[in-house]
């Protein structure tokens, strides 16, 4: 005999049968038992899946939530957003401002406007078949400035850019740290009107990046044609 309880009830099962029929996980009055179903519950069968949309389809009951997605040549953990119409990947940092790490995962727009405009992310919006993440992408961003809104006529704020315009040096950070990836610097490339003082400087882990970048308004960003940083697997 077997017996079957779903995924909201599943977490109850070591609760005794009586119970769970009384919260409604079975017929209690039932001949035949249905399966216990223990997907998901430490001890059951795991779900193998390389994307959020995958998750969905495998356990429709999926909400906005954390996932481990099992890829080619490893595993990640993932925020899934967007789950009941069409869910997206995103990486969420450990290290943010939100966090406590204000100096993690940010850009500085050098002015203008007056005193340079800040967007720090806590996640990235990731496409788990390339190992890319977008830079343009700011559904979890927030922004501070000296004169909001922020706005900047000649800068985007972009996820792994650093840009100013004479005034001072653009800064920005892209920090894995508690993330499997690193970045290979290769794919920076400085842009804009004379841009100078821009460099990418990597911690030995290659999962730290420290961008500086200036010029007439210039600036340092990922230069793969497609708006975004790629990813390898490191440590």
């Amino acid at each position: 005999m077997r017996i079957r309880v779903s995924l909201e009830c599943a977490a109850r099962s070591f609760l005794p049968l009586i119970f769970l029929a009384a919260s409604g996980c079975f017929n209690a009055t039932s001949n035949s038992l249905p399966e216990i179903s223990l997907l998901g519950i430490a001890g059951g069968p795991t779900v193998i899946a390389a994307s959020c949309a995958e998750w969905k389809s495998k356990v429709p009951s999926s909400s906005d939530g954390t996932y481990l997605l099992t890829l080619p040549a490893g595993q990640v953990n993932v925020f899934c957003y967007n789950m009941t119409t069409t869910p997206l990947e995103y990486l969420a940092f450990p290290r943010s401002v939100s966090s406590g790490f204000p100096n993690s995962n940010y850009t500085y727009a050098a002015s203008p406007p007056a005193g340079g405009w800040r967007r720090s992310f806590d996640r990235v919006r990731f496409f788990p078949d390339t190992l890319q993440v977008s830079i343009t992408d700011n559904t979890f961003a927030s922004d501070s400035c000296t004169t909001p809104p922020c706005t900047n006529p000649y800068h985007q704020a972009r996820y792994a850019e650093a840009a100013g315009c004479g005034s001072e040096d653009g800064t920005g950070t892209v920090d894995l740290i508690g993330l499997p990836f690193v970045v290979n610097t290769s794919q920076f490339a400085q842009n804009g009107s004379g841009p100078y003082n821009c460099t990418v400087t990597p911690s030995s882990s290659g999962q730290v990046m420290n961008l500086t970048g200036n010029g007439g308004c210039g600036w340092i960003s990922p230069d793969t044609g497609t708006q975004r940083l790629q990813l390898a697997w490191g440590p």
